[in-house]
């Protein structure tokens, strides 16, 4: 009796957002001691300026520029780094820029934070200029079935 194990990814993709975005940015190094020293008062008041020096950045309505204020470990740099996680709102304003286009923004700005305002903020001088701004793509799933003799059961 053989037992076989088909995995199926499938992913959607899309290149363009015309609702909100998740996404995160990293801080450095010393960006991360820095937000790791900071009490849980001082945490929100420097995701309040962030969201502030993005906004002013970009340039887009403060109320597009959210967070969820989680905070995850990047392993895959030494010295360990952190991720924060900023959103993009679409805007209810038809003047104001894309949400595409927002990320675009924010990504090429923190890139090249050295000569634009992200390097001067309080905050936004921490973000990592190697990783700039990265939207978390959500639409994505996983299916494994087990085929077994003509038959075949999903996986738990």
């Amino acid at each position: 009796m053989d037992t076989f194990l088909i995995i199926f990814k499938i992913a959607i993709r899309e290149d363009k957002y015309s609702d909100s975005v998740t996404g995160r940015v990293r801080l450095t190094s010393k960006g991360t001691d820095y937000f790791e020293s900071l009490s849980n008062a001082e945490r929100k008041d420097f995701y309040k300026k962030l969201r502030q020096e993005l906004a002013n950045a970009i340039p887009v309505n403060l109320e597009r520029i959210t967070s969820n204020e989680n905070v995850e470990t990047d392993s895959s740099v030494t010295p360990r780094q952190i991720f924060l996680s900023i959103n993009i709102k679409k805007s209810e304003d038809e003047q104001e820029i894309s949400v595409n286009l927002a990320i675009k923004d924010l990504d090429e700005l923190i890139k090249h934070k050295s000569i634009t305002v992200i390097g001067s903020g309080d905050s936004s001088r921490y973000l990592d200029e190697v990783y700039g701004y990265k939207p978390i793509r959500k639409n994505f799933f996983r299916m494994d079935y087990l085929f077994q003799e003509g038959k075949s059961f999903k996986s738990q």
